[in-house]
């Protein structure tokens, strides 16, 4: 028989069989909720280790001025190892008012060392802002509406003013970032050194004679222990300016890996006893072919075809019907309401562990159990003896 009638058959017998319609219905709502677990999972991972290892807070220290050195600690701090810059906690940040106040967005942006993206290259009047302006950069209202979000693309190359009483000065949009791929602030621009002691000198005029802590930038996120207890062993007192909290994502997780076990040995027995009923339920037909003249890898690849198909219509439909409210949930909800800090996309990788169940196990499996099978005495087929 050719491969082409051993598909048709097969396919009608596929869908002749209502038995072959609950399997498929089984199958594709569990492979479907398994698909969305693993995307979870998958999506709350990159946002917990963009968070870390972009957000340069987690490797930002607060240091207090010690003052049994001339210079609170300053070239001390500077000089040690792993640290990549340091500056005075006066000049961190700032937040100011700006030109891009509107009906829906406050106007208030913050303002940041360039040097914390590594570039030093900014001039004076010179800024890299966000993708999006948001109305408020609050952590608390992760959602806002599409259409109440500014774009910095359409303000790319153009400038903008910034004020504080006053204070005012020119800025110009010379390039872009995406906040939520680094975990960055909302509505945070970064600015030359100059600019921001500028102003903060400008606001902190009133306090001439405070003494200020001091801010170190480590290179990498698995040195920081190590600086913080050099600090604390020569004196200062120092803290990291943000710590991971995992402790709820952890819970998650763990809950995300419990129901990714019991959702796949579900399948994996689902599949198990349908294809165990399948063929060794299927003595009297086995036989009658083979008396026929069907040979035995005749009757191996229709079963294998049979059971193939069945696979792939169940892990189609799963896909397609994943995919399609993925897309529904990203762009119908999460489209009009921007998540400002987490990005929400499709990763290939999720679709491995499906294969394997769906695809993959019920192939061998049959296979194990249609060679057994066609290994039998003709006469035991047709007379329907049972077979172990």
């Amino acid at each position: 028989m050719k491969l082409k009638d051993t598909i048709k058959l097969n396919l009608i017998h596929i869908f002749r069989n209502s038995k072959n319609k609950y399997y498929i219905l089984a199958s594709v709502i569990l492979s479907t909720l398994l698909l969305f677990i693993l995307n979870f999972k998958t999506n709350m991972y990159n946002y917990i280790n963009n968070t870390i290892i972009e957000n340069v807070g987690f490797r930002t220290i607060l240091i207090g001025p010690n003052y049994n050195y001339d210079d609170y600690g300053l070239n001390t701090i500077k000089n040690m190892d792993h640290i990549s810059y340091t500056y005075s906690s006066k000049y961190a940040s700032t937040s100011i008012e700006s030109s891009f106040k509107n009906n829906y967005f406050d106007g208030i942006i913050t303002l940041m060392p360039s040097k914390l993206i590594d570039n030093n290259n900014l001039s004076n009047g010179e800024a890299i802002c966000p993708i999006n302006f948001y109305p408020s950069s609050s952590a608390d209202e992760l959602l806002v509406d599409n259409s109440k979000s500014l774009s910095g693309r359409s303000l790319l190359n153009k400038t903008f003013t910034i004020k504080y009483k006053d204070y005012i000065k020119e800025l110009r949009i010379i390039s872009l970032y995406d906040s939520v791929s680094t975990s960055t602030i909302a509505n945070t621009c970064y600015v030359s050194d100059k600019v921001i002691k500028e102003i903060r000198d400008y606001q902190e005029s009133s306090n001439e004679g405070v003494i200020y802590g001091i801010i170190a930038v480590v290179d990498k996120k698995e040195n920081v222990t190590d600086v913080l207890n050099k600090l604390t062993n020569l004196g200062f007192d120092a803290s990291i300016e943000l710590e991971a909290d995992t402790s709820m994502f952890n819970n998650i997780n763990i809950i995300c890996n419990a129901l990714t076990i019991i959702i796949s040995l579900a399948l994996i027995l689902i599949i198990y006893f349908y294809i165990k009923k399948k063929i060794y339920n299927d003595n009297k037909n086995i036989g009658i072919l083979r008396s026929i003249g069907f040979n035995k890898l005749s009757l191996y690849l229709y079963y294998l075809n049979e059971i193939l198909l069945l696979s792939l219509i169940s892990f189609i439909i799963s896909v397609i019907i994943f995919i399609s409210l993925f897309f529904l949930i990203k762009y119908i909800y999460i489209n009009k309401y921007i998540n400002k800090i987490i990005q929400i996309s499709l990763y290939l990788k999720d679709f491995i562990i499906p294969i394997i169940i769906i695809i993959i196990l019920p192939l061998l499996a049959s296979s194990i159990m249609v060679i057994k099978k066609i290994r039998c005495n003709i006469i035991t087929l047709i007379g329907g003896k049972k077979w172990l």
